[in-house]
């Protein structure tokens, strides 16, 4: 029984890797969105938006991956793993810390984007990735697929909402390197060491 279980925490290390070893990561320095307003004269003013960042291509590879993580019908997603975890070999505490950590990444994924609201709706910081990885990225829901194209018709909420996926995106990473660790702690429970 605990073989199939260190397989899979292994496995998940090994995709956590393989993120950390994407363009996206190294590309988050200097990342951010730019406003920059003329007054060309009176009736005629002039804005400019620019999003710095990682561009589309490494925000794709790096998302191809990342989805093992949050789509429940793989052995790899968080709620998965987390059944793992229920393994008598692991101590409460590495369990507690699991729990502690996952709650921490769903209270964060359910609060509201506080500076922005589009069309008079504020959104979730799990809506938008959702919107964006259902529905821009892998185009496989309808209702995200609209919701996607409503937001990127709009140059300044696109560009407000891109760079809140990439954060999104970013500060997710950053807790998948941290289960990394527990998983590490647990495998070696595990193994009996």
């Amino acid at each position: 029984m605990n073989n199939k279980e260190i397989k899979v925490l292994k496995l998940f290390n090994e995709k956590v890797d393989r993120l950390s070893s994407r363009s996206f990561l190294t590309k988050l320095d200097g990342s951010g969105v730019s406003f920059e307003a003329k007054k060309l004269n009176e009736s005629e003013p002039e804005l400019k938006v620019e999003r710095k960042g990682p561009d589309e291509e490494s925000i794709d590879a790096f998302v191809t991956t990342f989805r093992l993580f949050i789509q429940d019908n793989d052995r790899l997603s968080l709620q998965n793993v987390s059944k793992l975890y229920s393994n008598p070999s692991i101590s409460k505490d590495l369990k507690d810390e699991y729990k502690r950590v996952r709650q921490k990444i769903n209270n964060y994924l359910n609060s509201e984007i506080s500076l922005f609201n589009f069309n008079g709706k504020k959104y979730t910081y799990r809506e938008i990735l959702e919107i964006y990885i259902y529905g821009g990225i892998s185009h496989t829901n309808e209702a995200k697929t609209e919701q996607y194209k409503a937001l990127m018709s709009h140059i300044i909420a696109k560009n407000f909402f891109d760079n809140e996926f990439v954060n999104v995106l970013a500060n997710l990473y950053e807790a998948l390197a941290y289960i990394k660790i527990l998983n590490e702690k647990a495998i070696n429970q595990l193994l009996g060491l």
